[in-house]
């Protein structure tokens, strides 16, 4: 099925925890997906999409109090959509908002950039881990030289 998934984010004065899918071919028409993020309303968190298992996978972003969070979140899309919680080995990247993100289908991994810590600070380093259980993330650069990249979004 064509179609764009979205979850989490912001309206006026909260941040929400829904989860939206926009269908893409005819005339495109937003519907609810009723499994609801199991997290706490979440935003300035990255999605990709892992082509290989058919799901969204969420990281990091921001609960409702604004307190970054470093959790791994995936959102089957075969089947009834389910979010369940990915748990990598090893230390995970620290916790971070407003970063960016890419999946790296060739070597089936998700890399991680930059973004803000919980004091407003540039986070300065790359991370990458595998999509596949058990993950083991690894940092991939960290850097005082490399630029910041908070709110780097594909615009």
């Amino acid at each position: 099925m064509d179609r764009m998934v979205v979850s989490g984010g912001t309206v006026p004065g909260a941040a929400v925890s829904d989860t939206w899918e926009l269908s893409l071919p005819g005339t495109p028409a937003w519907a609810g997906i009723a499994s609801q993020r199991p997290i706490e309303a979440g935003q300035s968190s990255i999605a990709i999409y892992d082509t290989i298992e058919d799901r969204m996978i969420v990281f990091g972003g921001m609960d409702d109090s604004t307190v970054p969070h470093n959790e791994t979140w995936a959102l089957s899309q075969s089947g009834l959509p389910t979010w369940s919680q990915l748990s990598p080995s090893g230390n995970p990247p620290p916790a971070r908002y407003e970063h960016a993100a890419v999946y790296d289908p060739v070597r089936d991994r998700i890399i991680v950039l930059g973004g803000l810590d919980s004091n407003g600070n540039d986070l300065q380093d790359t991370w990458a881990s595998t999509t596949r259980r058990p993950a083991k993330p690894r940092i991939m650069s960290s850097t005082s030289g490399q630029p910041d990249r908070a709110q780097s979004r594909g615009r």
